[in-house]
């Protein structure tokens, strides 16, 4: 069994897909809109203060993926957004909000090679 945990993992949701997702299950619209202001229109901006105190901002500009930290809807949204993760691996993979646990029996070469294969693809798209 390995433990995947990844630290604030919603950040990486693209706000599109999800939404995408949310239509294609036939989610109510007036649910999927709701959920999408979670995400529209936000923007931010970086304030720093020099050597003298005089604070500086950058720019404003739009944040394209996380919704507001720590919403309630973090967890569900997420767990939805992979809902179809476990259906791409080999292993058994279990989904929780704020982590996932992949098992699998390394008894061969083989065995191993599917795991890592397995381990990967998480890999890949955090690094993304």
């Amino acid at each position: 069994m390995v433990l995947l945990y990844f630290s604030k993992v919603f950040d990486r949701v693209c706000h599109e897909f999800l939404v995408a997702k949310l239509k294609a299950a036939a989610v109510d619209d007036a649910i999927v809109q709701w959920i999408q202001s979670l995400f529209s229109e936000r923007t931010q901006i970086a304030r720093v203060q020099d050597s003298q105190g005089v604070p500086h901002f950058s720019s404003s500009t739009a944040v394209l993926r996380s919704p507001p930290q720590e919403t309630i809807l973090e967890p569900s949204l997420f767990k939805f957004y992979l809902n179809n993760a476990p259906s791409l691996l080999s292993n058994l993979l279990t989904l929780y909000p704020n982590d996932s646990r992949l098992f699998g029996k390394a008894a061969t070469p083989s065995d191993l090679q599917s795991f890592q294969n397995d381990l990967d693809i998480p890999g890949a798209w955090a690094d993304t």
